[in-house]
């Protein structure tokens, strides 16, 4: 369980993925978050601070300065010329964020800066790092390394123990991972997993936790169906998680404010989990495909006209679905966001038309539900 939980932080990426899952670990394990990473500001090196026990000082209380890499840090990472390569980023902090940015109500503790990485400091730069920590540590400030190993321990020992994640719910959460190359056998042990975790779910941190739980092990199931390159079990997943986790955030109504905005938050998390996978399945697997006559229909491989009728509805389905998130998203945002939404919208449009241009059999819907007025053949956006 350990290694792939390990290689499930190696593969997070710095911005979206690993600065999302370290605060709410640090949440959840009893750190108080009192930082959280910013985009369009001056971060001065820092991307999470929190205040909690320091576990290399017998868990002294201390602010933790958190500068997060993703994967193994290398030569490269520590001063190859960038303003966000490490060692740049750690004087930015002493030389900003200690003096300037701390609040005044943190200001006596003891600092901790922590590089946090989803990989390991590679060899070739321990010496760096370690006559840099020795320059410069202070009675005040000390330096930590927080390496994916350490951060698959905390997963492992705050989200998914006994007292957290029970046997049953571990066992069906690990075959749910196991069979990710079987999309049936895996998207069945993930819904008991998620139907266990949010059928009764408390209004307060409990309920919150439950949460969390959820959508974590929602992030390492999908790392491990991107890795073996099936993604139909993560799509089929993240499809019912979202609906999952948006259905605990509508009957969250007598919760407190604190808990609803961090289960708004999760939501959100778990629908962009939802959009990257859409995306990879959607429109890098099928949408290349999607203008060449029979090509997708081909691609089903069976001789059955009726497994072929349904799985083609089915993907023109998803692309519309996904197509309509980008849609309600894009009106809701604003500049470049507006922008890049509304593009992926068009770019899912595209597809479900040529899909249905391509492949006859879209014009001959075997379910009611398939039937739409509009028929002939179709125009996409910009044509």
């Amino acid at each position: 369980m350990k290694l792939v939980v390990r290689q499930y932080v190696q593969g997070l990426k710095e911005r979206d993925e690993l600065d999302v899952l370290l605060p709410q670990l640090l949440s959840e394990i009893g750190y108080e978050v009192i930082h959280h990473p910013g985009r369009g500001t001056k971060q001065a090196g820092v991307d999470v601070a929190a205040v909690g026990p320091d576990p290399d000082a017998d868990g002294e209380k201390a602010l933790h300065l958190f500068l997060i890499k993703s994967g193994d840090l290398g030569r490269t990472d520590w001063n190859g010329g960038k303003p966000q390569d490490v060692m740049p980023s750690l004087d930015e902090i002493r030389h900003d964020y200690i003096p300037n940015r701390i609040p005044e109500q943190y200001s006596r503790l003891p600092i901790s800066i922590c590089i946090c990485m989803g990989g390991e400091l590679k060899e070739v730069i321990r010496s760096y790092w370690r006559g840099y920590v020795e320059n410069n540590t202070t009675d005040k400030i000390r330096y930590r390394e927080w390496n994916g190993d350490r951060l698959a321990n905390l997963i492992l020992s705050g989200f998914l123990n006994r007292e957290l994640l029970d046997v049953d719910r571990r066992v069906a959460f690990q075959k749910a991972v196991a069979m990710v190359s079987e999309p049936d056998t895996s998207y069945r042990h993930f819904r008991e997993l998620i139907h266990d975790l949010t059928e009764e779910i408390e209004d307060d941190h409990r309920g919150t936790t439950r949460l969390r739980q959820l959508v974590i092990c929602l992030w390492i199931l999908v790392s491990n169906g991107v890795d073996a390159e099936n993604l139909e079990a993560p799509y089929r997943c993240s499809e019912l998680a979202l609906l999952y986790s948006w259905d605990v955030l509508n009957r969250s109504a007598s919760a407190k404010k604190k808990e609803l905005k961090a289960r708004s938050e999760i939501v959100d998390h778990v629908l962009s989990l939802y959009l990257t996978i859409g995306q990879k399945l959607i429109v890098e697997k099928i949408g290349p495909h999607a203008e060449k006559k029979h090509a997708v229909s081909s691609a089903v491989r069976s001789g059955s006209e009726l497994d072929i009728n349904l799985a083609l509805f089915e993907a023109m389905g998803r692309s519309a679905l996904l197509g309509l998130w980008h849609h309600f998203i894009g009106l809701k945002s604003d500049g470049k966001q507006r922008e890049q939404h509304l593009n992926l919208r068009d770019q899912c449009q595209n597809i479900a038309v040529s899909l249905i241009n391509q492949n006859p059999t879209l014009t001959t819907p075997l379910r009611d539900d398939h039937h739409c007025p509009s028929s002939g053949f179709l125009e996409p956006m910009g044509a």
